[in-house]
């Protein structure tokens, strides 16, 4: 069974300890579940996004997919699904600068909701053991890694900005050959 992969483990585990640690000060927090189908602590690349989708309940407990995943039903996506597919992108893992489900109505974190999401992420990257690349799709993504998480590491990982592969955003000019020029030189590093 998919769920029950040795590499999805410590990413649950991690989850399931940052979760219990913010509940206190957060007690409406909800954070998607990363993939299995994905490859989970072994991934080689992390594609790092702003924060979840918007929450549109498909059950009464649980939001959409409940994962942060490239199979989701929606455009942006299927735009990551295509891109890491076409250019070869491979041992890939997909999470948010912010991991939790913003409030509703709201698309874009705050400054507050940035670093302590980067935050967070310091202490997932540890156990991403196998971790070469990091593609940083969209501003607010770029805004937490380079402010809040590249200073502690230092060159630890390539990191490669990118435009957000939502559908408005890759509509701009030039911004759909940025994107597939960013992957294919995150797929070449990440080997």
């Amino acid at each position: 069974m998919l769920e029950e992969t040795a590499a999805i483990q410590p990413l649950r585990e991690w989850t399931a300890s940052m979760v219990a640690r913010r509940i206190g000060r957060q007690t409406d927090l909800l954070v998607p579940e990363f993939d299995p189908a994905d490859s989970a602590a072994d991934a080689k690349t992390l594609i790092l996004l702003d924060a979840p989708g918007t929450m549109l309940p498909d059950t009464a407990d649980r939001p959409g997919s409940g994962f942060a995943s490239v199979d989701n039903d929606d455009p942006t996506a299927e735009n990551l699904w295509n891109l890491r597919n076409t250019l070869g992108l491979e041992h890939v893992v997909v999470w948010n600068i912010v991991p939790w489900y913003l409030a509703p109505g709201r698309k874009k974190p705050n400054a507050a909701e940035l670093a302590q999401g980067a935050m967070e992420l310091r202490g997932l990257l540890p156990i991403l053991r196998k971790l070469r690349v990091v593609v940083l799709c969209g501003p607010h993504a770029q805004e937490g890694w380079w402010k809040h998480i590249e200073p502690f590491l230092g060159n630890t990982y390539s990191a490669f900005n990118a435009p957000h592969p939502s559908p408005l955003a890759l509509k701009q000019p030039g911004r759909r050959e940025e994107i597939e020029r960013t992957f294919a030189r995150a797929a070449q590093v990440a080997g």
